[in-house]
C-alpha cells in the first residue's frame, strides 16, 4: 500500500488514496506487512542497494514478496525495483506495465 499510496496523495490527492483503500475491501485482495523474521533481508537489501538507495520501503515490498513467492509487484517506483534481484525468481514483473 505504501507503494501506491504516497504517490496517490502526492500526484492526485487524499481523496484518490481513500478510493484506493476502500476498493481493496472485499476484493480477493490479501494485505501482508513485514514480519520480524524480515528484518535481516531488509537490512541485507538496504545494504545491498545502498547506492540506488532502496528504502525501507522498498525492502520491505521485496522482501514480503520473496516470503510469499510472489512474482509480481505493484508500483510506480519501476527505477528501484528494476535493479533488484529477488532470491526466487531473476526479476519482478512490475505492473503497470
Amino acid at each position: 500500500m505504501g507503494e501506491v499510496g504516497y504517490p496517490l496523495d502526492s500526484r492526485v490527492g487524499p481523496r484518490a488514496e481513500v478510493t484506493f483503500l476502500k476498493s481493496l475491501g472485499g476484493n480477493g485482495f490479501h494485505v501482508a506487512g513485514p514480519e520480524d523474521e524480515d528484518l535481516p533481508r531488509m537490512a541485507q537489501l538496504v545494504e545491498t542497494y545502498i547506492d540506488s538507495p532502496l528504502g525501507p520501503v522498498d525492502a520491505a515490498v521485496t522482501t514480503i514478496a520473496e516470503r510469499l513467492g510472489l512474482k509480481e509487484i505493484a508500483t510506480v517506483d519501476h527505477r528501484h525495483f528494476r535493479v533488484v534481484r529477488p532470491r526466487h525468481i531473476s526479476a519482478f514483473r512490475l505492473l503497470p506495465d
